[in-house]
């Protein structure tokens, strides 16, 4: 489920984007939980993280879009922000609060898609997930986002986490299966790597986390995709 505020001070302008949100949520199958707020003093005294993005119309009356927004970011760094405005230039400033895009009314499905693609694939980014790894001194839990990348050795799966080591004795096609929603791609047959640690490629060769790691050749195209898209989101 992912949690969406709007933050929208006009009734209409306010139910046009819901609706925009309802119809991407159905054609993209994905599970949105949206909130009204109609001031943004509510949001700002109660959140403590609850949010995964944030709609904020610059042009509040009370406190402004920005100000709101700068306030939120002091508890919360990760809420993705996009405000929505009538006039283009007054996002300009939005950027130094780290807002993700903004959107010129009245919202229409194309530029609200476009911009909630976005705001998927950076939440992609940001998700993680705990990983049992079984040890000979017993289940040892992982984090995803500490994983650098998983190798086969023997019959063995060993998870780099950059400080360290683990070993479990399983396929892997299981590690595959847990870690591939969290922007892990397989490289070959014997390596599965998280991109968000990938630092560079020469020929037939990827760095992960100072490690250098082969590209096997049946596997290239779709890992290289995989990155660039990484990359470009």
């Amino acid at each position: 489920m992912i949690n969406v505020g709007i933050i929208e001070d006009d009734e209409l302008a306010a139910a046009r984007l819901a609706e925009m949100l309802e119809l991407y949520g159905r054609e993209k199958n994905a599970a949105l939980s949206l909130n009204r707020f109609v001031g943004a003093e509510s949001v700002i005294g109660n959140h403590s993280g609850n949010f995964d993005v944030l709609f904020i119309d610059i042009e509040l009356s009370g406190i402004d879009g920005i100000s709101a927004a700068k306030e939120i970011r002091k508890s919360d760094e990760k809420v993705i922000i996009v405000f929505v405005t009538n006039v283009a230039r007054f996002a300009v400033e939005g950027y130094s609060v780290g807002a993700l895009d903004y959107i010129v009314k009245p919202v229409n499905k194309t530029r609200l898609f476009s911009a909630m693609n976005s705001v998927m694939k950076k939440l992609e980014r940001l998700r993680s997930v705990k990983i049992a790894v079984s040890t000979a001194g017993g289940a040892v839990f992982l984090d995803s986002s500490e994983i650098t990348y998983v190798e086969v050795f023997g019959h063995c799966l060993v998870y780099h986490t950059g400080t360290e080591k683990i070993a479990e004795w399983a396929p892997l096609s299981r590690a595959e299966k847990i870690l591939s929603n969290y922007g892990f791609e397989r490289c070959g047959k014997s390596h599965l790597v998280n991109l968000r640690y990938v630092t560079g490629i020469n020929g037939d060769e990827v760095t992960v986390a100072g490690d250098t790691v082969k590209i096997g050749k049946s596997k290239s195209k779709s890992f290289l995709a995989a990155l660039n898209d990484y990359i470009n989101r």
